[in-house]
């Protein structure tokens, strides 16, 4: 299993950002720019839910611990996409990463009434990390509520692209004899459209004398929830090296996330040599860490 390393975030700021000259005071201060893309887990009042394609440029004066925030994004399955601003927030750190809260702030907007765009329990976090194969990773995780009817969270990893990995992994699969667990999988998720997902299963093994595989599930439908997203399908033909295996279905697909997309729970059954084989997963973002 990939072990991670948590760095304090002040680490990695200053190795791919420069200290600049503030013409204000005439001192030295630390900033950072990140901009992040992917997508919106948008659910409202009245029980809608749609993802919608989101950017987030977080800018901090590290010397200062203070933030601005700009989001881009639609709320509405017809809506078109807005913008709105936060300039001079206080940050927060803690040995993990930076924490940006908001509690209740009428934001600058790009268009409309700034007032019917009020932003509430507004939390951002971002958090440095490194794999065991010594790749550096950023990731973002907000939630707050808009216009006093939408709720919105988000998870997104720089590089841009890096799908959602999951790393602290638990398997069981039960179908013949005693039930076989392995720590040993890994589950990506890649976000692919509003309405579709890839969900890639590395290194699974379901029984004690089968070889570990890499198993991609391509094209699955996926919807907002309040806890995140959700994934389910009837049916899906399972992929090793692009290739289908129409033989091996898989059948009553259901991953749903909890903590604002950073866990699952997923179920499956997979039918082989006759022998149904029910398969769940619990599985976190990250791990046990070796280092904080």
């Amino acid at each position: 299993m990939k072990k991670l390393t948590f760095l304090l975030a002040t680490l990695l700021l200053l190795i791919i950002n420069t200290s600049c000259l503030d013409n204000d005071n005439n001192e030295n201060n630390t900033y950072a720019t990140y901009s992040f893309s992917g997508y919106n887990f948008i659910t409202d009042t009245d029980g809608n839910a749609v993802i919608k394609n989101a950017t987030y440029t977080v800018s901090m004066n590290i010397t200062n611990m203070t933030a601005s925030v700009k989001v881009e994004s639609a709320y509405t399955q017809d809506g078109t996409p807005m913008a709105f601003i936060f300039t001079d927030v206080p940050m927060t750190v803690d040995n993990e990463g930076y924490i940006i809260k908001i509690d209740d702030m009428i934001p600058q907007v790009s268009d409309g009434t700034a007032s019917d765009y009020r932003v509430q329990q507004l939390s951002i976090k971002m958090l440095a990390y490194t794999t065991d194969g010594n790749d550096a990773y950023v990731m973002m995780q907000s939630s707050y509520r808009i216009s006093g009817k939408y709720d919105v969270c988000s998870l997104m990893i720089l590089p841009s692209g890096t799908p959602l990995t999951y790393l602290d992994c638990t398997t069981t699969t039960a179908g013949m004899g005693e039930p076989f667990t392995t720590t040993g999988t890994t589950y990506e998720v890649k976000i692919t459209s509003p309405t579709t997902a890839d969900v890639t299963l590395k290194d699974a093994q379901f029984m004690d004398k089968m070889p570990q595989q890499t198993i991609q599930l391509k094209n699955v439908p996926i919807v907002a929830t309040t806890n995140g997203y959700r994934i389910e399908a009837a049916e899906v033909v399972p992929c090793i090296n692009d290739v289908p295996f129409e033989k091996y279905k898989i059948t009553n697909l259901y991953l749903s996330t909890i903590n604002k997309a950073k866990s699952f729970n997923l179920k499956f059954n997979c039918t082989y040599n006759g022998i149904t084989f029910k398969i769940v997963a619990n599985a976190n973002l990250f791990p046990k860490t070796n280092e904080k």
